[in-house]
């Protein structure tokens, strides 16, 4: 009970409206570090609207629902496209959403595919088809992004939800790929061959 309404509590003054709520006995400082900062996160990665669903199922409210669809396609929309190449411009250490990603892709990925038994059956026919399109670029993006060398040390938000999408998704034409090139990925990383 404790849990739930401090998860009710966030979700309805943090998660909910565009601007969080802010506490009266905090100073701008702890505002800005313990709420803007971790709202945005929350938002543009998708934990906010995995914790939005958790308590839609707790409570049955769908405003919790609509508040998941709403920062899931925000986050989606973030992505970047992939550009064609050898080596396109896929990450930057500080993203700069439509154009480059960092790992984000990888982290939307997870926090969509964690909340998928959550949300699946809730959908309208509509809304299937936009999150299938997210997962074929999530997986494709984590694919070309790192299948030949990686930038910096955190693929594995990239590799793991790539081949879990190829699990989920065998229909998809790449899954095949996906799939193979993760678990080779996987290991090689795990044995320092990579």
């Amino acid at each position: 009970p404790e849990q739930m309404k401090y998860l009710k509590s966030y979700a309805d003054n943090s998660l909910l409206p565009k601007t969080p709520i802010r506490p009266k006995n905090l100073t701008d400082e702890e505002y800005d570090v313990r709420y803007l900062r971790a709202i945005d996160t929350h938002k543009n990665r998708v934990s906010g609207g995995y914790i939005l669903l958790r308590v839609f199922h707790l409570t049955g409210e769908k405003k919790y629902f609509e508040g998941f669809l709403k920062i899931a396609e925000f986050a989606i929309n973030l992505l970047a496209e992939l550009q064609d190449g050898d080596h396109p411009p896929s990450f930057a250490w500080h993203p700069n959403p439509g154009q480059t990603s960092g790992h984000d892709p990888g982290h939307v990925g997870e926090e969509l595919l964690l909340a998928l038994p959550l949300y699946r059956t809730l959908l309208t026919a509509e809304q299937k088809v936009f999150f299938a399109k997210a997962f074929l670029k999530i997986a494709d993006f984590n694919y070309r992004a790192v299948s030949k060398d990686c930038q910096f040390n955190i693929p594995m938000h990239l590799i793991t939800t790539s081949h879990c999408i190829s699990c989920i998704f065998p229909q998809f034409i790449k899954s095949k790929i996906w799939k193979s090139w993760a678990r080779k990925r996987i290991v090689n990383d795990f044995t320092c061959e990579y």
